[in-house]
């Protein structure tokens, strides 16, 4: 090796394919491309008719996964943006849920079947969850009111079990309530990690619940400016 020139090691190489434990034929996006040994190996483990996605950040070489075998598809982005390409490829993606340990003033209702809808709503300001809790149960409510909170930072918290009724939306308990941290009727845009964790969950109460999304002033008797003007419910009722 000459000065200067320097060697990727990939670390806990079997680990990964061990735990990963890609299928034959299968679609594999691996999130740093590197030096190309996770991606090799990975490769190798799905087979002549499965695929890898290497992602590599601006600046990247481009050529470098096509070196390791051409069964490997390189794509110049940039993590952020793996929920946008997991989608484009047709991977199913879930956000990570924080669980919390709500202490309820009394029993949760449980709602008789699915949601006939999944309402979206704005938070109207910021802060988190656990003073939403402390403050609906202020108003002598349950509790939280939504069964999810979507925070600006891109986490997302779990308020009420999905299997119970809502607080969120009057006349319309038996609805699925997604709150989103933020006055979008000030706030003209939504920061990525929102809005990328926003869709994923979207989409993924859509798949499993097969019903539409509502901004919570499209509800019938519901007389609010939620979830603001310059809230994405165009995209929302597309994830």
């Amino acid at each position: 090796m000459g000065e200067g020139s320097s060697i990727h090691v990939a670390v806990l190489l079997d680990e990964v394919v061990h735990w990963l434990r890609p299928r034959q034929g299968a679609v594999v996006v691996d999130g740093t491309l590197g030096g190309g040994g996770h991606t090799r190996a990975l490769a190798g483990a799905v087979g002549a008719d499965g695929r890898v996605i290497a992602l590599v950040g601006a600046g990247g070489k481009t050529s470098l996964a096509w070196r390791i075998t051409r069964r490997v598809k390189d794509v110049k982005t940039t993590t952020r943006k793996t929920p946008e390409l997991c989608r484009l490829v047709g991977f199913k993606v879930v956000p990570i849920i924080i669980e919390h340990d709500w202490k309820w003033n009394g029993s949760l209702g449980k709602r008789a079947g699915n949601p006939p809808f999944i309402v979206v709503h704005n938070q109207a300001g910021t802060g988190p969850p656990e003073a939403i809790h402390a403050y609906h149960k202020s108003l002598g409510w349950l509790g939280i009111a939504y069964h999810y909170v979507v925070r600006l930072d891109g986490s997302v918290h779990r308020g009420r079990p999905e299997w119970a009724m809502g607080g969120h939306t009057a006349h319309y308990g038996n609805t699925i309530g997604v709150m989103f941290e933020g006055n979008y009727d000030l706030r003209r845009t939504m920061p990525r990690p929102q809005r990328e964790a926003g869709l994923a969950l979207i989409a993924d109460l859509k798949r499993r619940y097969k019903v539409p999304v509502r901004g919570h002033r499209e509800m019938p008797l519901n007389y609010t400016s939620c979830p603001g003007k310059h809230f994405p419910l165009a995209a929302m009722k597309e994830a």
